[in-house]
C-alpha cells in the first residue's frame, strides 16, 4: 500500500482520501473559529463574506482573493503555504481524519470543535536542536531565542521540533505551532486544539508610547524572529528587538490580529510584513483596507525577498 511518510508518521491511502474528503467548513470552524450561514446550496463565511463553501462541503471559493480549491488540502497549500505533507499533517493533527465515521452531507452533525482539549507537547530535556536549527539554519540571533525560551514562548519537544507557544490575556497557553528542525524532513503544523486567536507574539518591553502603539504583523513565528534579528543587526544592539510588538498570524487570516487588538487597546499603528508573494500581497491589501476603516494607522512593509527569513539570511551572508 502506498503511504505518505511524514517525520516518522505514516499516513495510509485511506487517511489521505479522508483528508481530501474533510468537511472544510468544520475544519475552518476548528482552525480559524470561522462561522458560516447557509445561502441557498452553499455556505457563506460570516467573518469573510467573500469566502464561500460549496454544496459538498469540501470545495471553497475565496472570491475577493481569486483563490479556490476542492479540499482542505488545497486550503492548507494555498492559504497557509503548506507543502502537501505539511497540509496532510495539519489536517490529521487537527483531528478531522480521526472522525472516520463522519460522512459529508449526512444528516448527522460532526463532533464539536471543542472535543479535543489543547495540551502542549512534552518538552525535551535540552533544546540543542532548536538552538542549532534557529541559529545555524535560520540565522536567528541567540538573544532573540534566549528571551523567547525564558518567556516559555519557545521550546523543543521530545521529537526535536520547535514549539512556538501563544498565550491569552490571562497568561494561559492556548496555541502551539510546531516546526521541524531536520532539513531533509521539514514540516510545520499546529497542535490539536490550538486556538488560533492566540497565536505566537513578541511583546514590546519599551516604555515609549511610539513603540508601544506599533504592531508588526507576520505570517509565521520565524519571520517575526527574523525581523527582530534584522533590527538587532541594524542598530548594533542585541536588545534592540525588545522595543517592538510582533504578532504571527499563523498564515494569512486576521483572526489572531482581531483578538490581539481587543486585548491590547494601546495599539494604534499596524505594520503588515506578510510574505512578498501574490497571496501575501493580496491578503495585505485586504487587511490594510479593513483596519484603516476601523481607525488604525496602517502601512505595508513587505520583505525585499520572499519573506523576512530570506532577507535575514541574505544579510548574514553579506556580513560574513
Amino acid at each position: 500500500m502506498r503511504t505518505a511518510l511524514i517525520c516518522h508518521e505514516r499516513y495510509s491511502d485511506n487517511q489521505i482520501r479522508q483528508a481530501r474528503d474533510t468537511d472544510i467548513m468544520h475544519f475552518l470552524e476548528r482552525m480559524e473559529s470561522f462561522s458560516f450561514k447557509k445561502t441557498g446550496k452553499t455556505w457563506q463565511c460570516i467573518q469573510h463574506d467573500s469566502l464561500v463553501i460549496t454544496a459538498d462541503r469540501r470545495g471553497w471559493h475565496w472570491n475577493s482573493r481569486g483563490i479556490n480549491g476542492a479540499s482542505a488540502i488545497d486550503w492548507c497549500e494555498r492559504i497557509y503555504n503548506h507543502r502537501f505533507h505539511e497540509a496532510l499533517r495539519a489536517i490529521v493533527g487537527s483531528g478531522e481524519v480521526a472522525k472516520s465515521n463522519y460522512i459529508p452531507n449526512s444528516k448527522h452533525s460532526p463532533p464539536s470543535p471543542n472535543e479535543r482539549a489543547f495540551a502542549l507537547p512534552e518538552a525535551a530535556s535540552d533544546y540543542r536542536r532548536v538552538f542549532a536549527y534557529l541559529i545555524k539554519t535560520r540565522g536567528i540571533d541567540a538573544s532573540v531565542i534566549n528571551q523567547l525560551v525564558a518567556q516559555k514562548k519557545l521550546y523543543q519537544d521530545i521529537r526535536g521540533n520547535c514549539v512556538f507557544v501563544g498565550f491569552n490575556s490571562d497568561g494561559e497557553a492556548k496555541y502551539a505551532g510546531r516546526r521541524g528542525t531536520l532539513s531533509e524532513m521539514q514540516f510545520r503544523g499546529e497542535v490539536a486544539g490550538s486556538d488560533k486567536r492566540y497565536s505566537f507574539s513578541m511583546k514590546s518591553q519599551s516604555e515609549l508610547p511610539q513603540n508601544l502603539e506599533k504592531l508588526y504583523i507576520f505570517e509565521a513565528p520565524i519571520e517575526a524572529m527574523s525581523h527582530a534579528s534584522i533590527v538587532n543587526h541594524h542598530v548594533g544592539n542585541d536588545k534592540a528587538f525588545t522595543l517592538h510588538n510582533r504578532l504571527s498570524l499563523g498564515g494569512k487570516i486576521d483572526r489572531a490580529l482581531v483578538q490581539y487588538l481587543q486585548d491590547n487597546p494601546n495599539i494604534k499603528q499596524l505594520i503588515f510584513c506578510l510574505n512578498n508573494d501574490e497571496a501575501g500581497r493580496t491578503a495585505t491589501t485586504e487587511m490594510l483596507e479593513k483596519f484603516e476603516a476601523q481607525g488604525y494607522t496602517v502601512r505595508s512593509q513587505p520583505p525585499k525577498l520572499g519573506d523576512y527569513n530570506e532577507d535575514l539570511l541574505a544579510e548574514v551572508k553579506r556580513s560574513n
